[in-house]
């Protein structure tokens, strides 16, 4: 005679599936993505140059406007994360985790001082305003560092319990695909960038072709991994309804296809920096789900 299986025990052999299928996908997703970066890289070793000469118009607008509020949505994610990662850990002793707890606060002030500088910079004369008021001028900030830091506190400490996964996954994602492979790798590569080349592109150099530390800052594009860095939005809506998941995976995807173009439209970048930039961050990002575990489907289960 068979027993009927608790309740308890059909959930988690459940959570064991999905998370299984889950890993699975994954992995699928992470193979597909490496081929396609290794086909595209393949392609660029030919044609990188060509397509900048093509594309390249340091007046565009749009271009413009994408170098000086590019960032900004993918550093408004880490500093949530930031508050986020400092709710979950309030209350917790050690000095370890004291540290950690005032280094994302530092962190979070930073962030929000210099997107108020960048936000604020074309309505100002920023060399001419720092020298004759700059007293001011630093004040003005720290309220506004303040009262933004104030006004996502409440909503951090909800979203802490809500979702677990979030802030632990966004930060350990900027800190691989920014700090350490953008910021690793731009001094070290001295990649000259399309709009610094001199006439006939003589100091051009391809991708695979690190030139030490030239001051090039072309290789890889820090905007495009920041770009990227709105992935771990898709967690929150994983288990929402088909079209709402769908519209958030179009736009994330859009909008980072968007600033990798605009970042080669204004001869910032090679196609070849926003490809690697591009690959870097999204085999990052496959990568710590598959590791910290936080699956789309597990983290949208809390929804």
């Amino acid at each position: 005679m068979n027993r009927p299986v608790p309740p308890i025990v059909a959930r988690a052999h459940t959570a064991g599936q999905e998370g299984q299928a889950s890993r699975l996908a994954t992995k699928r997703i992470l193979m597909a993505v490496i081929i396609a970066w290794a086909a595209l890289a393949a392609l660029l070793m030919f044609t990188d140059l060509k397509i900048s000469q093509t594309l390249a118009d340091r007046n565009s607008p749009m271009g413009l406007f994408i170098e000086h509020y590019g960032d900004i949505p993918g550093l408004v994610i880490i500093l949530f994360a930031g508050l986020v990662m400092i709710a979950q850990l309030s209350g917790r002793r050690g000095w370890a985790l004291g540290a950690l707890r005032v280094i994302l606060f530092l962190l979070s002030v930073f962030i929000v001082f210099y997107m108020a500088v960048e936000l604020a910079r074309p309505f100002f004369a920023f060399s001419a305003l720092l020298r004759r008021r700059w007293v001011v001028f630093s004040l003005e900030i720290a309220a506004v560092v303040g009262l933004c830091l104030r006004l996502a506190w409440g909503r951090a400490q909800r979203f802490a319990a809500k979702h677990p996964s979030f802030a632990a996954l966004t930060l350990r994602f900027a800190f691989f695909a920014y700090l350490v492979f953008v910021h690793g790798l731009k001094g070290i590569w001295g990649r000259v960038r399309f709009c610094d080349l001199a006439k006939g592109g003589a100091n051009f150099t391809p991708y695979y072709q690190p030139r030490g530390f030239t001051g090039g800052l072309s290789f890889p594009s820090g905007h495009t991994v920041m770009a990227w860095m709105l992935l771990p939005l898709l967690i929150l809506v994983w288990r929402r309804r088909l079209p709402l998941k769908v519209l958030v995976l179009a736009v994330l995807i859009a909008w980072a296809l968007l600033v990798a173009y605009a970042r080669v439209l204004v001869g910032a970048h090679y196609a070849s920096d926003v490809l690697f930039s591009t690959g870097a961050a999204l085999v990052c990002f496959l990568i710590l789900i598959r590791r910290q575990g936080a699956s789309p489907a597990r983290e949208g289960a809390a929804i």
